[in-house]
């Protein structure tokens, strides 16, 4: 028996919700990327994320300086392979 397709496909939970705006669209190759906004988000909040990204950034790179992969001026260093923790 087929299944009815009288509404559309959306999963409500995962943020499929059609949105009419987009703070930006960027098409790389084939595909396209929406933005958007979020809503009611204070200076704060914004700056809070904002450090936290840059935090998260500058810790890669340390760790990648630290193992060798990359150079005091963010070369990467060609050949290095990254070391793997031992499974348990």
């Amino acid at each position: 028996m087929p299944v009815p397709v009288t509404s559309s496909h959306r999963h409500i939970i995962r943020g499929d919700v059609s949105v009419k705006k987009y703070a930006q669209t960027m098409k790389v190759g084939n595909t396209t990327i929406h933005i958007i906004e979020p809503q009611n988000v204070t200076e704060e909040q914004q700056a809070k994320v904002l450090a936290d990204f840059y935090r998260a950034g500058w810790a890669i790179v340390d760790e990648l300086i630290a193992n060798g992969r990359m150079d005091k001026d963010g070369n990467i260093v060609k050949g290095v392979k990254p070391k793997r923790d031992k499974p348990k």
